[in-house]
């Protein structure tokens, strides 16, 4: 078999940033689960890095030493150019799986991940993986996986083994922007055919044509490799206690409270169950889930409830978004559900200043002001904050990781007017990547070159021209913006008005001076 082992080569990967790479992320939600949890992570590793923008945000923003390998040249070269760009002590290998197990000179690891990895690798690609696990990870350690799983995406699979065979038979395997689409066109002929499994499985279309508008560096990676495989989560962590992993919790936030995802009925049926790893299958089952985000630890072990009350407390939260971009809603598995003012108007007054506040410091205010939220509702809100992206755990930065951190966004800042800009910036307080639009990457461009000010009427005027010049290539959220109508200019006086808020959010992120 030749290097790629059946993976796709032909359209590198895209430029994501995956923040349940970010060790950090771990502490909420193993302690709100009442999991014992490592307070340090001194050596990190990720399996498979695609174009490296995870494993260099988290170098760039943490004190961790970061090691990873990816087996595609083009990739790792990236990847290398871009730590070398913000002086990063990196340590990038274009290793196989079996190459990195072989591979002496590494240290043991505190945390391994793996993104997107899993289910698109051969056997003896996972079982390299499995085997580096065992071999790399401290006791303690704990190992991020994703994966495509059953039952949710097994109406799916006969269509990706469709699109994968004709792309095989008449474009040779060769995984290219045109070969997808075309392949695309093909599976559309057979919805319109009427085809007796299309018809049977009604919600198939809708689903084809939504992901038939992705970007084809994704749909490469994700359906045109030689192996795409299924199973159910059971399966899955069983090979994983194999290596003396057990399953802590779901890496999404939203899966930490459980009236977002279940019924009462359904909880109930969940609750009678006792093996944890059956209770998961069953709960995909419930929901049809098709990909999963999951923590494993080695060694999982339960706290005593003051305990974990006392290391809740330590935390410390800070605001990721300016709170004129929040709405009164989260999205869970049951549908969009609505937020109560009166819970989450006291908390977010108390971290709105944008600086990190301990959980304590949060509970000590809310007993004077909110007495009725007591601490077991405050964590399960803060759970639901996380899950909408508005609050991140934060921590000191260092001077070292504040330097590497500005120096990385200073390169993808000069890339923001580019066809594919880079949407993360690096937090040093975070320790992971923050999600910074198109326009707001090109403000902050032009406010560090002092093109622009903070002052309103002249941002309005400044991304009224960006729009006009870039005729269209620059979006807001990826909508196209016509300022020559009245929604257009209420669109770009909403643009001007939240990246005054939003900057000073950056500042106390620490993205920029």
């Amino acid at each position: 078999m030749s290097w790629n082992q059946g993976y796709v080569t032909d359209l590198l990967y895209t430029y994501g940033y995956y923040p349940e790479l970010n060790p950090l992320n771990t502490r909420l939600l193993f302690l709100a689960s009442g999991i014992a949890c490592k307070k340090e992570f001194k050596t990190a590793c990720e399996l498979g890095f695609g174009q490296g923008m995870s494993i260099n945000i988290h170098a760039a923003a943490s004190k961790t030493s970061w090691y990873g390998n990816d087996f595609n040249p083009a990739q790792v070269d990236f990847a290398q150019d871009l730590a070398q760009k913000a002086d990063l002590n990196v340590h990038l290998y274009d290793d196989s799986f079996q190459e990195f197990l072989d591979n002496d000179e590494l240290p043991n690891f505190d945390f391994i991940g793996l993104h997107g990895i899993w289910a698109w690798v051969n056997e003896d690609c996972r079982q390299a993986i499995l085997k580096f696990i065992e071999k790399k990870l401290n006791v303690g350690g704990v190992v991020y996986c994703s994966y495509n799983i059953d039952p949710g995406y097994t109406p799916f699979s006969p269509i990706q083994h469709l699109m994968k065979t004709y792309n095989d038979l008449y474009h040779h395997g060769s995984a290219n922007e045109h070969s997808v689409n075309d392949s695309i066109g093909f599976i559309q002929k057979l919805f319109k055919a009427n085809s007796k499994y299309t018809i049977n499985n009604p919600l198939l279309e809708a689903r084809f044509n939504l992901m038939a508008t992705q970007d084809r560096h994704y749909l490469a990676h994700e359906f045109f490799n030689g192996n795409w495989t299924l199973a159910p989560f059971d399966e899955i962590a069983k090979g994983f206690e194999e290596v003396k992993l057990q399953f802590a919790v779901s890496a999404d936030a939203k899966y930490a409270v459980t009236p977002l995802n279940l019924t009462e009925e359904q909880a109930s049926i969940l609750d009678s169950i006792e093996d944890r790893n059956f209770r998961e299958t069953v709960q995909d089952f419930m929901l049809c889930e098709q990909f999963r985000r999951d923590y494993y630890v080695k060694g999982l072990r339960y706290l005593e409830p003051k305990e974990q009350e006392q290391q809740l407390k330590e935390l410390k939260i800070i605001l990721k978004y300016a709170l004129n971009e929040f709405d009164y809603k989260v999205k869970g598995c049951r549908g969009e559900i609505g937020l109560e003012p009166s819970i989450y108007d006291p908390i977010l007054e108390c971290i709105k200043d944008g600086n990190a506040h301990s959980i304590l410091e949060i509970s000590n205010k809310l007993e004077k002001s909110a007495p009725h939220i007591n601490f077991g509702l405050l964590i399960s809100s803060l759970l639901i904050l996380s899950a909408k992206g508005t609050i991140a755990l934060a921590q000191e930065p260092s001077k070292e990781s504040i330097n590497r951190c500005h120096k990385l966004n200073d390169f993808i800042l000069e890339k923001a007017t580019t066809l594919n800009p880079i949407k993360f910036l690096a937090s040093p307080v975070t320790g992971g990547g923050i999600l910074v639009g198109q326009i707001n990457q090109i403000l902050l461009q032009a406010l560090k070159n002092k093109r622009i000010t903070l002052n309103e009427s002249e941002l309005i005027k400044f991304v009224g021209n960006l729009i006009v010049v870039s005729q269209g290539n620059v979006k807001d959220n990826g909508q196209t913006i016509d300022p020559n109508t009245a929604q257009g200019q209420e669109s770009i006086k909403k643009i001007a008005s939240t990246f005054i808020e939003s900057v000073k959010i950056y500042k106390a992120l620490k993205l920029i001076d």
